[in-house]
This record gives C-alpha cells, structure tokens and sequence, in this order.
C-alpha cells in the first residue's frame, strides 16, 4: 500500500479430485494515474507572453481561423495589411485548468478460475472489469448551446477571449470483459495459448485531444454543456478478440544436427471492428449553434443503424451513405433554432479485423550453448486486406461511408540470430 496504489488482493486453491487443480483468483485494486505534461504545460500559450489569436471567422469567404492555422497568410509573409483591418477583432483563445482538478484514478477487479483440465492444459475463464473516475478532458467554457441561434449574434460569455479550452475531470470510462483462455505449457515439441475476449467499452471522451472515429475531431465533447450526451461506445471498443499463438517444432529429421531443428510459429488474430458516429463538419450545420461544428447526423432508416452495413467491399462503400443525412431541429425545442442530434455516439461498428503471422526458424547448434537461427518471417502471411474505419464526414461528399485506407499488407522479413 503507498498513497497512490491501493491493491489488496485474495487468493486461494484446492484440490479437485486429488489430481486435476483448480485455483479461484480475485483482486481489486485503486489505481491512480497522473496528468500529463501537455495538459497543463499547454497554458505556456496564453497571454500576455504568448497569444494563439481568433482573428474573425471568414477572410474572402474562406473560414481563417487561429493565427497558428495557415490560410490566412502565406510563408514568406509578404503582407500584414490584412492583419490590420478590424473586421477581425483579434481574439486570444486561452487554456485553463480546473482550480479543483486531481488525478484520474481507476477500479480495477477480477474473479477467475485456473483450472488444470489435463496434465499440461489449463483453462481460465476470467471476469474483469475497469472502471475509470475523473478522467481528463477538455471544452470551450466561452460557449453554450444557442450561442450563433437566431439573429447570428455570436456573443460570447466573455466578449474578451474567443475559445477557452478548460482542462478538467468531468469524464468517465467502464470495461467489462469476460475472457477465456486455454494455454498448454510448451512440452514434446509443442506449445500454445488461445484467447477469446468479449467485452464492452464506455466512455464519454476516449482521448482528451483527439476523437477517433467520432466527431469530436476538435476535441472535447459534442455538447460542452452535457459531456455524458457522448456516452457510449469507446472510439476503441472491440466487441470480439481472439488470439492464438502456436510453437511447433517439426519432427522431421529431430535428431539430425544438420537436417533438424525446424521450428514453427504463427499468432492469429481476429477481431470486430470499432465503432464510429457518422457526422458533418460544415459550418452549416451546427445543431446546438454552439460555435463547433462537430455535430453527429442521423440515421433515417427505420431499423437498426447496423443495417445500412453493405456487402462487399468496404472500399467501395462500408455503409449505405443514403440513409444518413443532417438532423432538422423540431419546432418544439427552442423554437427550432437548436438541438442536440438524437443518434447516439458509436452507433455503426466498423470492418472487423483478420490477421495471420507465420514464422519458420531452422536452428543450428553450433556448441552445447550456442546456436544459430534463420529466421523466415511473415506478417499478414496471406496479404488479407484490412481496411480501417470508413470516411463518416458527410462534408466529404465523394468518399462519405467509403473505406479509403488499409492496415500494412503482408511484410516478409529474414534475420539472422546468434544466441550464445
């Protein structure tokens, strides 16, 4: 026990039938994690000594943006005469931390068995889960929900100061998994482990700066003023895991020095995708007029979100772009001048992921301790394309629900290995 980890944990084991083992494990543990330096070295940027500026919000109808975006001005720089016009009321948009933040801390526990189903064998059927408290992010506080409604006035709660990135705890995770694992302790030439994992993921902010496979690519929340409306899915949530890997010496000539010693390897792996939240990054469309353009759109079917997955390849369309369009907000809610989308976070899961390694060693002993090893390595043996997540801006018209990228293509390596 010290004071930033707390973990006691129980044990205990008996005989089943005096010769098969079985052994229940449990633990619970409170860990506490520490805030990275650029969460608050980042206030190195603020004013007086430094000021990242809001100059005004289009320059010849193209959106400007910061100083520190380029756009607006061209390297070398040539001209500051448009840096004088007042039209753009330079603004600083500084960062500030919450005065009563405090480390994030997590409950870890697990109950389990190990069980010894035959000589060599055993089985582990495991529960665990994660639960994360007082995580970290970051909003603009100088906005609310309405800010840019009705005449287009874009007053902020300090006139002063554009966007005010506030660091703080307000966020929170949970992992609950069940996994299984059968493993055979490497014995007569073979060995290997085979792993299932079904789990559930939740949060309300995956990364503090980044939003993968949502639309909180500008980071922070899609409503600043109710962080858990982005509860669900964790931009890395895998439904389904399996991994295996095998060691398998190969009988063939064993005992010949010279013809012997070939070994194989191979880890598969297959997984379900991750989910993502189709959106639109138009300036247009800001459901919640809150200044951010990082509004989720819906789906119109009128089944499962799921169902719009097409057959095929992802490549030419992962999911039916048709059935996902912009939100109208309801004469009801604020007069319809804004809303928050009704589509929930993570709502399409996308392709899922298989892979195979394969590796052939020949050994060579050269003396009683030493030997050497060709190594014939192949990762993604049978060059299976995986593509990654698919374009889910509607703003990009061309590739919206279209998978436009792949994981790495079958790569050979060969190595040379002295052990001594």
């Amino acid at each position: 026990k010290d004071k930033n980890n707390f973990a006691p944990r129980l044990g205990f084991a008996y005989d089943v039938l005096g010769t098969q083992k079985l052994v229940l494990r449990a633990g619970y543990g409170i860990m506490y994690d520490r805030i990275y330096n650029n969460v608050f070295e980042n206030i190195r940027f603020n004013p007086p000594f430094f000021s990242d500026n809001q100059i005004g919000a289009f320059v010849s109808q193209t959106p400007a943006g910061r100083l520190s975006t380029p756009g607006l001005y061209s390297v070398p720089l040539a001209s500051r005469a448009v840096f004088n016009d007042p039209a753009f009321e330079p603004k600083p948009n500084p960062r500030h931390m919450d005065e009563n933040i405090v480390s994030p801390y997590y409950h870890q526990f697990h109950v389990g068995l190990q069980w010894e189903i035959f000589n060599g064998y055993v089985f582990e059927p495991e529960y665990i889960g994660t639960l994360g408290r007082k995580l970290l992010g970051y909003y603009d506080v100088n906005t609310f929900n309405g800010r840019t409604a009705g005449n287009g006035s874009a007053a902020r709660i300090n006139p002063d100061i554009g966007q005010d990135n506030f660091r703080n705890n307000n966020f929170e995770s949970e992992y609950h998994a069940m996994q299984l694992t059968v493993r055979k302790n490497y014995a007569a030439g073979l060995g290997f482990n085979a792993s299932y994992t079904w789990s559930r993921t939740l949060d309300n902010l995956s990364d503090l700066f980044n939003g993968r496979g949502s639309p909180q690519i500008a980071g922070g929340p899609t409503d600043t003023m109710n962080p858990m409306s982005d509860w669900g899915p964790a931009d890395f949530h895998m439904k389904h895991r399996f991994v295996t890997n095998i060691s398998y010496e190969l009988p063939f000539m064993k005992r010949n020095k010279y013809l012997g010693g070939w070994h194989i390897h191979t880890i598969v792996s297959l997984q379900s995708g991750v989910p993502f939240s189709p959106y639109h990054s138009s300036t247009d469309y800001d459901l919640n007029k809150d200044g951010r353009p990082n509004d989720r759109i819906v789906y119109n079917g009128s089944d499962s979100p799921m169902n719009s997955v097409r057959e095929g390849s992802p490549a030419d369309g992962y999911f039916d772009a048709s059935k996902w369009g912009p939100y109208t907000c309801p004469a009801n809610s604020f007069g319809g001048l804004w809303c928050n989308a009704p589509q929930g976070r993570g709502s399409i899961t996308g392709p899922g992921y298989r892979n195979v390694d394969f590796s052939l060693q020949k050994q060579f002993s050269i003396t009683e301790g030493t030997r050497l090893s060709l190594l014939f390595n192949f990762f993604n043996f049978f060059n299976h394309t995986n593509f990654d997540i698919p374009n889910h801006n509607l703003s990009s018209t061309s590739s919206f629900g279209k998978s436009t990228e792949t994981f790495a293509p079958r790569i050979t390596q060969l190595a040379v290995r002295l052990d001594f």
